[in-house]
């Protein structure tokens, strides 16, 4: 679902996807909530308005008002809050594919925010949904193209987010994204981009260096990682635990 990466064809998926879910409720007419379905439609229908206000960001074609207009960040921390709950209607219904769809849709949705430029704070949202696409993949192709979005993401999080206390939800899901942006640079098995994300990790991420790279190189020796990938990985690994090591 990566091909997803614009307002418009989020937007597109996300109709389809309401879709099955509304004819899931014509056919379960024996249903006790009469809520969910007014409720499942405004969320849809201000999802749709919002994706609509990002593209429009982001082709420059907004029009100005009078009032405060909220920012491309703000845009998309509503878009993925909407999504989310969309998300939770599915999953209330048992209709698990739909929800899981819908959840990974955030991530799409965060790098478009971040391309435009744009601030991400619910990050932990995002890197939930990552996850679950890096799941999905197979092969480093597939890992090159999922790195790029995630660097995006990484590059667009908020200072709120970076900056927040030590052992809060917030800080946990910054180191998170660290860790997997660096895990699946592992996996596009391109030396420059595992470089890329190895330093960031040991300079935001410093407590969690060394027992990545202990787990990386255990990887390397029960996949079959090309020698260029292994190098890489083995001189950050004396670097960041042999070193220590010796102290």
């Amino acid at each position: 679902m990566l091909q997803f990466a614009d307002p418009v064809s989020i937007r597109d998926e996300v109709a389809r996807l309401v879709e099955r879910l509304e004819d899931a409720r014509e056919d379960d007419r024996g249903s006790p909530s009469t809520q969910e379905p007014s409720e499942q439609q405004r969320l849809t229908d201000a999802l749709a308005n919002v994706l609509d206000a990002l593209q429009q960001r982001e082709r420059g074609t907004d029009r100005e008002s009078g009032g405060r207009e909220p920012t491309l960040g703000d845009l998309g921390d509503h878009a993925i809050d909407l999504l989310a709950r969309l998300a939770g209607i599915a999953r209330r219904m048992q209709m698990s594919d739909e929800a899981d769809a819908l959840y990974q849709l955030i991530f799409p949705l965060a790098c478009c925010v971040a391309r435009g430029g744009g601030e991400l704070t619910h990050i932990g949202l995002v890197v939930n949904a990552a996850a679950a696409h890096a799941d999905a993949l197979r092969g480093p192709a597939e890992f090159a193209v999922l790195f790029r979005m995630t660097d995006d993401v990484f590059h667009a999080v908020s200072p709120r987010v970076s900056d927040a206390p030590a052992g809060s939800d917030t800080e946990r899901a910054w180191r998170l994204l660290i860790i997997n942006r660096a895990v699946v640079a592992t996996r596009t098995h391109q030396p420059a981009l595992m470089k890329r994300a190895f330093d960031t990790l040991i300079e935001f991420a410093p407590d969690d260096a060394a027992g990545f790279f202990r787990q990386g190189m255990e990887q390397m020796e029960s996949l079959e990682y090309p020698a260029a990938a292994r190098r890489v990985m083995q001189s950050y690994y004396d670097a960041e635990v042999g070193d220590r090591r010796l102290h």
